[in-house]
């Protein structure tokens, strides 16, 4: 028997095959078409659907007769990210210069990348592997690290950092032009007029990379002050902590400046009295309320900023020992006996008991705070011990008064030039005092300030203590601290050590520590001040937070 079945327009026809006969099945092509093999089908088995288009594909009723593929989800390849700055030999960010990458052992770049107007760049979803990174180079200028860089870039989202540095060459003089005056009944020599090439350009004054904003001139604007001799300085952009100062004075104003700036101001001082002050760039702070603590935040364009301190309490006037008073024993007075004529008995010579020469008790020290060290480095470095080579120096190039700072690469064999060299690879240079004794201490603490440059993530300046001068534990900062920090240590909550409050020996230490490339400014210390506070009731510390990127550490010192 023969069922023939024409396909509809869809090509679909369908044939249902009934036991208990075999069938065969065919395809009989149109005549502008041509039957793909096979052509012909012998079933033995009905109950089958069959579908046709030229080729014969075949299921079982209600099942496939494959299973599709299904096309597999790529995995995605691990990336990580590229960042870092184009500067001067000033350390001064170069905007508009091209950054390329490309992998390793490849002849085509795959990322691009434009500095900004700071000199940062960076490159997203690289994927994981070794990469080459170059600059490309501008007229007028020439390297001073290595204009291309090998590096390997991990998983993750942290980035690595990479940095190109270079300078101005000199300005080329133009030639001489020589003129030749007109024919004269008496010729004049040929004057010569020779053109004084100018000087190498110097990168802070002549080169300025940052767009200001006419209106606030938040990138440059600053908040001064000056208290018992330390200035202080710090940016209007905030970066959200909390700045501390030295506790102001009780007896006299305190005067805070805002320069560098012209745009709205509001002044707002919380404690220890609630005052605002619309407008002005100098605040005054007209001192009384000793002890209190004292807040104020300034409110520019650029955002608020907040200072934290307290007011310095006149220390007081121990009370003296009270010096025991004597009493003598009571003088016998005879008693006359009652009659007309009083005839007194005789007196007795009342004999007083010798008067006790009365002890001073040694006068305690009162309560307060003791400075254990205030130094300025004005004088020699004596009272620290200095480890590395080369190590801790004075230097004058960068800081807040006439006093030196303290930069780790000044002193000893292969000492360098702070402000003009960078530091040196591989340095590792320490700055220790002690032991001093915090056995009777209630608070104690370390203030210092620092200015910071170094490569990100792998130089680092540290601020450590220890218990034992061998194993000390602290923070670390790398990075770039933008301009003059003023930091404190908390030796009553270490990180890793804990509370050295009770301790009879105890060491503070400074630290500086590079990698073996990649080298910068390095790290300015000014103004160490260590002291701590003997009482009962040591008053409230303003909150003191590390600076932005700060982090834990612990570090062995090896001499």
């Amino acid at each position: 028997m023969e069922l023939p079945s024409f396909t509809p327009p869809d090509p679909y026809y369908h044939i249902l095959l009934k036991p208990p006969a075999g069938y065969d099945i065919w395809s009989t092509a149109a005549p502008e078409g041509v039957v793909v093999a096979p052509d012909h089908l012998r079933f033995d088995n009905p109950g089958l659907e069959v579908y046709e288009g030229n080729l014969f594909v075949l299921r079982e009723s209600g099942v496939q007769c494959e299973t599709p593929t299904p096309t597999p989800t790529p995995t995605p390849l691990p990336v990580g990210c590229v960042e870092g700055y184009k500067v001067d030999d000033q350390h001064v960010g170069l905007p508009d210069w091209e950054i390329h990458a490309r992998p390793a052992g490849s002849a085509t770049p795959e990322f691009v990348a434009t500095t900004d107007g700071t000199g940062y760049f960076r490159f997203d979803d690289v994927p994981v592997g070794d990469w080459h990174f170059w600059e490309v180079m501008q007229p007028g200028w020439e390297p001073v690290t290595s204009s291309a860089f090998d590096a390997a870039v991990p998983p993750g989202p942290e980035c690595i950092s990479i940095r190109f540095k270079n300078r101005q060459l000199p300005p080329t003089a133009t030639p001489t032009p020589t003129f030749t005056p007109t024919s004269t009944p008496t010729p004049s020599p040929t004057p010569t007029f020779t053109l004084t090439p100018t000087s190498t350009p110097d990168g802070h004054t002549n080169y300025f990379p940052m767009v200001l904003n006419p209106g606030g001139l938040c990138q440059i604007g600053r908040l001064q002050v000056e208290i018992y001799g330390t200035f202080y300085s710090f940016p209007l952009q905030p970066d959200g902590n909390v700045k501390s100062i030295r506790p102001l004075p009780w007896e006299f104003p305190t005067v805070f400046h805002v320069v560098n700036y012209h745009g709205p101001i509001t002044w707002t001082q919380y404690q220890p009295a609630y005052l605002k002050q619309e407008g002005g760039n100098d605040f005054i702070y007209a001192g009384g309320y000793a002890g209190a603590e004292f807040s104020l935040f300034v409110h520019t364009s650029c955002g608020d900023l907040a200072v934290e301190t307290e007011i310095d309490d006149p220390t007081p006037t121990p009370t003296p020992t009270a010096t025991p008073t004597v009493v003598p024993t009571a003088t016998a007075t005879a008693v006359p006996t009652a009659t007309p004529t009083v005839v007194p008995t005789a007196t007795p010579t009342a004999v007083p008991t010798a008067t006790p020469t009365a002890v001073p008790t040694a006068t305690p020290q009162p309560d307060g705070w003791q400075t254990l060290l205030a130094d300025d480095f004005s004088g020699d470095l004596s009272a620290w011990q200095r480890e590395g080579v080369p190590t801790w120096g004075p230097t004058t190039c960068r800081t807040l008064d006439d006093s030196p700072a303290l930069w780790p690469a000044a002193s000893g064999p292969g000492a360098a030039t702070a402000c003009t060299d960078d530091y040196p690879n591989n340095l590792e240079s320490w700055l220790i005092y002690g032991p001093f004794d915090l056995s009777d201490a209630t608070a104690a603490s370390a203030d210092f300030q620092y200015w910071l440059r170094s490569e990100l993530d792998y130089d680092f300046f540290e601020w450590l203590a220890s218990n034992d001068g061998v194993h000390f534990y602290g923070m670390r900062h790398s990075g770039n601290s933008d301009g003059w920090v003023q930091n404190s240590l908390d030796f009553s909550a270490v990180p890793g050590l804990g509370d050295l409050r009770g301790q009879k020996n105890v060491w503070f230490a400074l630290v500086f520590d590079s990698d073996d490339s990649v080298t910068d400014q390095g790290v300015f210390v000014h103004d160490v001040l260590l002291r701590k506070y003997v009482g009962s009731e040591p008053p409230a510390r303003s909150n003191q937070r590390p600076p932005p990127a700060a982090a834990p550490v612990q570090r062995l010192l090896r001499k």
